[in-house]
């Protein structure tokens, strides 16, 4: 069992569901992310323990994000568009399959240039 998950990892529950992106940790816990079938990003938190890491979404991005650029979630998703980077944050914009404009902000090392197929649930 791999309980070493760093930012940007995509990781799966062990008993199965979508495939998330790990934003960060707090304490015994995981946080993480994924787009919903209508594409709107979605926090969780879980412990480790519960979590299997995935092969999909492994890509990493190998040269620095620039303004204007198109980017993936590394768990799958929509095409995201860089507005702004500052501190390592990457502000990003983009409309969902209803098209409602949505805004987030995610590190470079969970985002890449490559689409990944949606999970299955």
């Amino acid at each position: 069992m791999d309980l070493d998950f760093q930012v940007g990892d995509v990781v799966k529950l062990r008993s199965g569901g979508p495939s998330m992106t790990v934003v960060g940790a707090e304490g015994e816990f995981l946080h993480c992310c994924w787009f919903d079938h209508e594409e709107k990003l979605q926090p969780v938190r879980m412990k480790p323990c519960s979590l299997n890491k995935s092969m999909s979404g492994s890509g990493n991005v190998t040269r620095e994000i620039q303004v204007g650029e198109v980017v993936y979630l590394k768990s799958g998703g929509p095409k995201l568009t860089v507005e702004r980077i500052e501190s390592g944050a990457v502000d990003c914009i983009w409309f969902n399959e209803k098209t409602f404009y949505n805004t987030g902000e995610f590190m470079s090392k969970m985002l890449t240039y490559q689409s990944t197929p949606k999970s299955d649930f």
